[in-house]
Formats: C-alpha cells, structure tokens, sequence
C-alpha cells in the first residue's frame, strides 16, 4: 500500500499541480507577508513590497519602513518596475507555483 505522501504527489503530477516543496524565489514575495509580489513598491532604502500591505501598515500609523524602521511616508513609494518584470518571468514558467502561493 502506498503511503499517504506518496499518493499525494501522484495526484499532483497527475493533475500537472507544483509539488509540496515548490515555492516562489523569496526575491519575489513581499517582505511583509512573504506572499508573492503583485504590485511590488520599493522604498528609499531598496526594499520591496507589496504596495497593498505596505500602505495598509502606513494607514494604521506605522510611519516608518518595516526593515529598517527608518521614517517612511507613502509618497516616497515607487512602483518597482523590474520586479515586476521578474515576477511576469517567473509566472511564465512556473503558474502552478505562483498562483497555488498566493
């Protein structure tokens, strides 16, 4: 009798699903939640996140930049255009893992 494991990645490979251990490059996720980036921001200090989290973290009073703490507003987001180009990368050859991550 096959184990339960066993059968589960039968089934993934079956139905053409990312296996268990796939997960999105931690390069693409949001430094917040560590979900996949969609509308990634990067901050003066060069992070990136997700645009949503970050401005909901601002909105609650939170004025500063949650790696380094320093001041931040959210005039001081800029889209992160490359990134985005990365993540659009990356959905290309792996939808399976990106969208069972999000």
């Amino acid at each position: 009798m096959e184990s339960y494991t066993q059968q589960c990645k039968m089934a993934r490979t079956t139905l053409g699903m990312a296996d268990d251990a796939a997960e999105v490059p931690q390069h693409l996720c949001c430094q917040i939640t560590w979900s996949p980036l969609v509308d990634p921001v990067v901050t003066p200090a060069g992070i990136s996140y997700e645009r949503q989290i970050l401005l909901e973290h601002l909105d609650r009073g939170n004025r500063f930049e949650p790696v380094t703490r320093e001041p931040l507003e959210a005039s001081q987001l800029y889209p992160n255009k490359m990134l985005v180009d990365a993540v659009d990368a990356y959905i290309e050859e792996h939808p399976d893992i990106f969208f069972a991550a999000i």
